[in-house]
């Protein structure tokens, strides 16, 4: 569809965990480094198509994989879900000759 169409912009959600260790979180860590190689990978395949491929990969957000415990012990610390998005709506409407390959979206006070 986007190659037919001359372009278009892919957003993968990944984590902090591909630039930051984390005990007991190796499966998600393996689901998330996996996401990564694909996109960089496929990111290189199809530019020439004009397709912007943009990983996002925030820390601490506050959603329901969080438990309630973690959430009320630290949910002021946390970004909420719609800090994320204002983000990936700004990275949709770049447009041009660039694009923003990864951005690292960390809260303000650090990671947990």
């Amino acid at each position: 569809f986007m190659i037919k169409n001359g372009g278009g912009t892919i957003i993968n959600i990944l984590s902090v965990v591909t630039k930051k260790i984390f005990t007991k979180s190796s499966a998600y860590s393996a689901s998330k480094y996996g996401l990564l190689g694909y996109t960089n990978s496929l990111r290189e395949e199809v530019r020439k198509h004009n397709i912007r491929i943009i990983n996002v990969i925030p820390g601490a957000t506050q959603t329901p994989m969080w438990s309630n415990e973690i959430r009320d012990k630290f949910g002021d610390r946390m970004m909420s879900v719609n800090e994320i998005a204002q983000v990936v709506v700004w990275l949709c409407l770049q447009k041009g000759t660039m694009v923003t390959e990864e951005i690292v979206l960390r809260p303000i006070l650090g990671d947990l």
